[in-house]
């Protein structure tokens, strides 16, 4: 996982647009020595919540709430995370398919039609609420694992835990895919795949390209949008945009003052300036 974002943000550096990403490569070295974790160990993660070890080996899923805790400090409009996180994913999937999660019923939809175009095989899960009371711990705020059954999705419901308040998130588990032990298929190679890399990369873009959008739908803008649709008619350079698809309408609620004022600008240049 931590590869795929790594790999994603040199990628998105060099397309250049106009969005700002910023990456945190939550790592784990599943490694045993004298200083090892314990089953019935309390953790601390990063912003204070504190976590049972039930299950050493589900290690991942620990930094990644430190990745979590520390990502959403910077309240960014939107947060995903990638992981190779549960042998669940893969049994419920199959080996070429990862799992997508969201705290948003839109985002979570509109991500699986992301990765459709970016040409990633995803597929929606579910975070059932009554998984949640399967996490909870006598000793620590809740347990790094709950019950056998629907552990992909007992995995996101323990991430969803350290996401902060008010932002969008998604978690993408690419247990089965990000790895390719048979033959090539496709431009699937055999071995790394680079699984959810160019989903990645279409997110950063469709930012980019529904920025306007975005801000645009805001109901409480429509003086507003009326102002900016007769310049654009006026114009007619820029008629296209406000066609502009509706996929990532919900993404940036944040920094609206900011986003009108740029939209505005946008609206009064040529493109081919």
């Amino acid at each position: 996982g931590a590869a795929a974002v790594l790999t994603a943000v040199v990628a998105i550096a060099k397309l250049a647009p106009r969005v700002a990403v910023t990456a945190y490569a939550a790592l784990a070295e599943n490694m045993p020595s004298g200083t090892a974790q314990r089953p019935s160990d309390v953790l601390t993660i990063y912003g204070g919540k504190t976590v049972e070890v039930l299950n050493t080996d589900a290690e991942g899923r620990l930094v990644m709430a430190d990745a979590l805790a520390r990502a959403s400090e910077d309240k960014p409009d939107l947060i995903v995370d990638v992981a190779t996180l549960t042998g669940a994913c893969v049994i419920a999937l199959g080996t070429r398919v990862s799992g997508i999660m969201s705290n948003d019923d839109d985002l979570l939809s509109r991500l699986h039609e992301t990765s459709e175009r970016a040409g990633d095989a995803m597929w929606p899960l579910p975070l059932p609420g009554e998984l949640r009371e399967k996490l909870d711990s006598a000793v620590a705020d809740i347990a790094n694992v709950g019950e056998r059954w629907g552990g992909a999705l007992s995995a996101g419901v323990f991430l969803k835990e350290f996401v902060g308040e008010g932002i969008k998130w998604a978690h993408l588990d690419i247990a089965g895919p990000a790895f390719n032990e048979g033959a090539p298929y496709g431009y699937t190679p055999k071995g790394g795949t680079g699984a959810a890399v160019r989903t990645l990369v279409q997110i950063a873009q469709d930012a980019e390209d529904f920025l306007l959008r975005a801000v645009l739908l805001q109901p409480q803008n429509t003086q507003f949008l009326s102002q900016l649709q007769r310049s654009l008619q006026q114009r007619g350079a820029h008629a296209e945009a406000v066609e502009v698809g509706q996929r990532i309408v919900e993404l940036f609620p944040n920094q609206l003052d900011q986003w009108l004022n740029l939209a505005w600008l946008y609206s009064t240049l040529d493109r081919s300036e």
